[in-house]
């Protein structure tokens, strides 16, 4: 998917390239609508930091209370035991690479991007002074629509690990409400 995305993007930038008039008032509202799209994409990877965070810690405390049980109350037990910490492991194992770095869209563009002498000069011609408007507005959404794509890839990725690391917690818990009946 993201080949076909970069080849539009390419095709994109040549006709960007061969345009003499913009309509900046429609660029400028894409601008503001990929800006929310950004705002949403990296709003939505926050909240699955957030929620991997809390399984870490339910983890982790049940971790602790699994090698607690089975070695202050004498279960006899200890194939069980030993079943849920593995489990308990491969879904921490998972949230780990949940919480690795991973690429995301950033807000905004860095200054080198805006100096250029091109972009400075101005124009006796209002014309000319919209067209380079228009040209550098639709450059960056290109560059935006990379970012965004690489952003909403991560975070789908993170979501599906975050589901299937959930259905091994509820065969954790089925476990471990079994192991201390």
């Amino acid at each position: 998917m993201e080949d076909k995305v970069y080849l539009k993007l390419k095709e994109i930038r040549k006709d960007i390239d061969s345009i003499k008039y913009f309509n900046l008032p429609l660029i400028q509202e894409a601008m503001r609508q990929t800006e929310l799209r950004i705002q949403d994409e990296n709003n939505r990877k926050n909240r699955i930091d957030r929620r991997a965070y809390a399984l870490l810690s339910l983890y982790t405390a049940l971790f602790c209370g699994i090698i607690a049980i089975n070695k202050f109350n004498g279960i006899h037990k200890d194939s069980m035991a030993i079943g849920i910490i593995s489990i308990l492991l491969i879904a921490m194992g998972g949230v780990f690479i949940i919480l690795k770095s991973k690429k995301y869209a950033p807000l905004g563009t860095f200054p080198l991007t805006w100096l250029n002498k091109e972009f400075f000069t101005s124009h006796d011609d209002q014309r000319e002074n919209d067209a380079m408007f228009g040209h550098v507005l639709c450059h960056i959404l290109c560059d935006i629509q990379e970012s965004l794509v690489i952003s909403k890839d991560s975070n789908d990725k993170r979501i599906k690990l975050l589901d299937n690391i959930l259905a091994i917690s509820m065969l954790c818990i089925l476990l471990v409400c079994y192991l201390i009946r």
